[in-house]
């Protein structure tokens, strides 16, 4: 049972590091798809546990584990994450179609994000004792090949976060190097050697103009935590300084040309829904409606309204997260109106 021991801490513990600073809707439909395009996981172990480690260095988890947590608080922690893990397990096992299976693990993807990679690790193999001691060995294969396939699933979720870091990484790196006039982000750059400030906006709005479509929302989420980080450093330098003025603006001007681009009705919606950070979206859509002007803002109220009404009478009820979100921006739509009503004519 290794699998459960050295190649879960290192996968869990990657995935709330990823979770951090990642939005999983931009990412899951294509780890869905390949899952689903392999609906086996890999039954060799050794080789995976040595590729995990190799990485674990890297993107393994930097946080510190909180320490103001009582035996009974971590306690009632573990046994309502084993109850969640089971009841997943189950829906896997009984799957009535073996297409479904990527769809149960995206449904499950923040329980796995939640879990602690030694606790995912104890449960795992309490779950697979308690099968043993069944001498049930159809029970053992399936819940054994259903963790194995989990698992397979988060690594899959893992190598997709990690390419849209990658690629993240390397657009910010273009966009500076188009900013300053430079090859090469390898060479030491002095401040004053830099371009004047209306140059660096001048290369940035051509780069930005034709390059609008790599602009993703997790794109300006990356740039997000890279101005956080910055922010956060124990020292602060000129440099690093002049290096998060230069990541705002980047941030500020993509943002302009976001929402210059909003299209109409269902479809805005849909793209100011695909922002994780509230700020962000929000800053969209400002930049939008100041663009579109209070005629499109009732348009778009009035769309919002309708959406929060069918919310309400979703049986069940809808998803709290979707109807916050959208109320969040029937609200910012509402403070524009106000802001740009006439006598002549009003937005309500």
């Amino acid at each position: 049972m290794k699998i459960y021991h050295s190649s879960l801490l290192y996968i869990v513990g990657s995935l709330g590091v990823f979770h951090r600073g990642h939005a999983f809707a931009p990412m899951l439909s294509r780890v869905s798809s390949r899952c689903t395009s392999t609906l086996e996981a890999p039954l060799s172990t050794s080789s995976r546990s040595l590729s995990s480690l190799c990485m674990f260095k890297e993107y393994g988890p930097t946080f510190k584990m909180p320490i103001e947590e009582s035996e009974e608080e971590i306690e009632q922690r573990y046994q309502r994450q084993l109850n969640g893990f089971r009841s997943m397990l189950d829906e896997v096992i009984h799957v009535d179609k073996r297409e479904n299976l990527p769809r149960i693990c995206t449904r499950n993807i923040e329980l796995l994000v939640s879990m602690r990679a030694s606790d995912t690790a104890a449960i795992c193999n309490e779950i697979m004792e308690s099968a043993i001691a069944s001498k049930d060995q159809a029970l053992v294969d399936n819940t054994e090949a259903a963790i194995q396939y989990i698992v397979y699933f988060v690594e899959t979720f893992i190598a997709e976060t990690k390419s849209i870091d990658d690629a993240n990484k390397a657009l910010l790196g273009e966009i500076i190097k188009v900013i300053i006039g430079r090859t090469t982000l390898t060479e030491k750059i002095e401040i004053d050697d830099l371009p004047s400030e209306s140059e660096r906006e001048r290369n940035l709005n051509e780069f930005v103009a034709t390059h609008k479509d790599e602009f993703t929302p997790g794109f300006l989420r990356h740039l997000e935590g890279e101005c956080k980080r910055i922010q956060n450093a124990p020292k602060h330098t000129p440099e690093s300084m002049k290096l998060l003025e230069i990541i705002r603006l980047i941030q500020t001007r993509i943002i302009e040309e976001l929402g210059q681009d909003l299209g109409e009705g269902a479809q805005v919606l849909g793209q100011l829904i695909g922002y994780e950070c509230k700020e962000e979206r929000l800053a969209v859509l400002e930049a939008g409606l100041t663009v579109r002007g209070p005629e499109f803002a009732s348009d778009l109220n009035a769309m919002t309204l309708e959406a929060l009404d069918g919310f309400s009478k979703v049986i069940g009820g809808a998803d709290p997260g979707l109807v916050s979100i959208i109320q969040e921006i029937n609200d910012s739509i509402q403070v524009y109106i106000e802001s740009h009503k006439t006598d002549e004519k009003s937005y309500q």
